[in-house]
C-alpha cells in the first residue's frame, strides 16, 4: 500500500492542476462511497444479530432494536458509574449472595441448597458478580462494629 501511495503522489505531481483537482474530487467521492458501504454492512450485521435473537426467542419480537440498545446502554452505564464512584471514594466491594425462596429437592425428598438468583440472561459468573456486588464505606463499617460492641457490652 505504501508503494501505491508513493506512486500515486508522484503521478499527481506531474499532472496539470485541472486534472489533479478532478482526480482529488473523484478520490473523495470514491472514499465516501466505500465508507458508506462499510457502515451499511456493519449496521446490517447488527440487525441480523437482533433478527436471529428474535427468531430463536431470546428476545421478544415486539421489542424494538432502539429500546434494546437503550436498555443495554443504560444498564452498563449505570454499573460503570457506580464502580467508578466506588473506586474514587475508596468504597470496598462486598459480595452479596441472593437466593430464591424455597430450596431444591434431591430426588423428590430432602432439602438441598437454595437456588441463587440470576440477574443476567447468560448467567455468566463475571456478569452475575457485577450485579451482586455492593460497595461499603470503611468508616461506616467501623462505626457499625463499634455500635454493636457497645450494645453487646451493655
Amino acid at each position: 500500500m505504501g508503494n501505491l501511495r508513493t506512486g500515486y503522489e508522484k503521478l499527481k505531481e506531474r499532472m496539470p492542476a485541472s486534472d489533479k483537482d478532478y482526480l482529488e474530487k473523484y478520490m473523495e467521492q470514491a472514499e465516501r462511497a466505500a465508507f458508506e458501504e462499510q457502515q451499511e454492512a456493519y449496521l446490517q450485521g447488527m440487525l441480523d444479530v437482533f433478527q436471529i435473537l428474535q427468531g430463536t426467542g431470546v428476545i421478544r419480537e415486539s421489542e424494538t432494536v432502539e429500546n434494546l440498545i437503550r436498555q443495554i446502554e443504560n444498564d452498563l452505564f449505570n454499573m460503570k458509574q457506580i464502580r467508578c464512584y466506588a473506586n474514587k471514594t475508596g468504597l470496598k466491594p462486598s459480595f452479596c449472595y441472593y437466593k430464591r425462596w424455597g430450596t431444591k429437592k434431591r430426588n423428590g425428598q430432602g432439602l438441598g441448597p437454595a437456588y441463587p438468583l440470576r440477574f443476567s440472561e447468560s448467567g455468566k459468573a463475571e456478569i452475575e458478580k457485577v450485579y451482586v456486588t455492593h460497595f461499603l464505606a470503611p468508616k461506616r463499617i467501623e462505626e457499625i462494629k463499634t455500635e454493636e460492641k457497645c450494645k453487646n457490652q451493655n
